[in-house]
């Protein structure tokens, strides 16, 4: 919903997520997930089999080896490359995707399933299919991620919210307990090279997260990750507005239900900008969201029509004087929530107030009367 600017500090945090990765003991290196990736290559060459979908005269599902090598040179480029892997930026994704792509094509990755082969008393049986997305993924231990490493990152981060809805917390607390669920952004049956990587992995609700499921969400060519790269513009081509029609119904019936909330995309917005837009609203269903919150609507109308500067500059002076803070602390206390647009990510919500603060044209700076 909000980009953040992937800073250098950001980019150092990403660099410790790697060394916490990679070395188990310090000056020691030892990757646990490269020694899976490796039993791994083991077990497929030594006969780990794919099932055909091709059945004999009796109706018997028939096996047939899968040639293991384009398996085993999928994994060893993960391993090779495991470390690249962990703090690589979103900008690079593409071409890493056409790199693995040369070995086995995206979406076959996710239908890929195998079985061990028991030949017992002259019968062939297969044991308990896997597929190949999740041996990788288990390899290069995600549960250990999420459960364990990432959730200091994510404090770190400061982010506390759903990164797709805004409307949910989600938090991790000083223990390191993680009260959300960490979604990626390429979606690991499809892309598991990924599984691991810092800026792949985006906090979320359980409720956004079910509903992105394993589907893209693209910007053009690129993916709609959360991160804004370089030279990347810092601009908002969502927002939320209250409809004009029903802001003037409120202020003549006081009602909150005849407030609208809409969720908008820009008037020039590209046909790509569209299209994410477009997601946004069949994935995480914004717009029936956020109907839900007409009554911080309704608050944020207030603020506007009844708070008077003589009001706000006493209100300023005894903030000042007890807490020698900045306006836009004197700002949050008046909204209920951070107003500084860097800060979307630290209440739920915020994104809505400061869209309807801004189109209301509310501020807090001290005017001579």
């Amino acid at each position: 919903m909000k980009r953040i600017a992937l800073t250098p500090e950001i980019d150092n945090w990403a660099h410790q997520f790697q060394a916490d990765m990679l070395y188990k003991t310090p000056h020691i290196e030892s990757s646990i997930a490269c020694k899976n990736l490796k039993e791994l290559i083991s077990k497929i060459s030594k006969g780990w089999l794919v099932p055909l979908d091709i059945t004999d005269k009796n109706g018997n599902l028939q096996y047939a080896q899968r040639n293991p090598t384009e398996l085993t040179a999928y994994i060893k480029k993960i391993k090779d490359e495991y470390k690249t892997l962990l703090a690589i930026h979103p900008s690079n994704f593409i071409g890493k995707i056409r790199e693995f792509e040369r070995l086995i094509d995206t979406n076959e990755v996710c239908m890929i399933e195998l079985n061990q082969i028991q030949n017992a008393n002259g019968v062939i049986k297969p044991s308990k299919k896997k597929f190949f997305h999740e041996l990788l993924v288990q390899a290069m231990r995600y549960d250990y991620v999420q459960s364990k490493v990432f959730p200091k990152y994510i404090r770190l981060l400061g982010i506390k919210t759903c990164v797709y809805c805004n409307s949910q917390y989600a938090i991790t607390t000083k223990s390191g307990e993680s009260l959300y669920q960490l979604d990626h952004c390429l979606p690991k049956s499809r892309y598991p090279y990924f599984s691991t990587s810092f800026f792949n992995l985006q906090p979320c609700c359980g409720s956004c997260n079910l509903r992105k499921s394993a589907n893209d969400m693209l910007y053009g060519n690129s993916f709609a990750t959360i991160w804004r790269e370089n030279n990347e513009p810092d601009i908002d081509y969502f927002s939320f507005l209250l409809k004009d029609f029903s802001l003037i119904n409120y202020l003549l019936s006081h009602k909150k239900d005849d407030l609208e909330i809409e969720f908008t995309v820009e008037n020039d917005a590209s046909a790509d900008l569209n299209s994410l837009y477009r997601d946004y609203q069949e994935y995480f269903k914004i717009d029936s969201l956020y109907a839900e919150h007409k009554d911080v609507a309704e608050e944020i109308v207030w603020k506007k029509y009844v708070y008077s500067n003589a009001y706000l500059k006493s209100l300023h002076s005894a903030f000042m004087a007890w807490t020698k803070k900045y306006d836009s602390e004197l700002s949050r206390l008046i909204m209920g929530n951070y107003m500084n647009k860097d800060e979307v990510y630290k209440r739920p919500l915020s994104k809505l107030v400061q869209d309807i603060a801004k189109q209301l044209h509310i501020n807090f700076e001290q005017k001579d009367e």
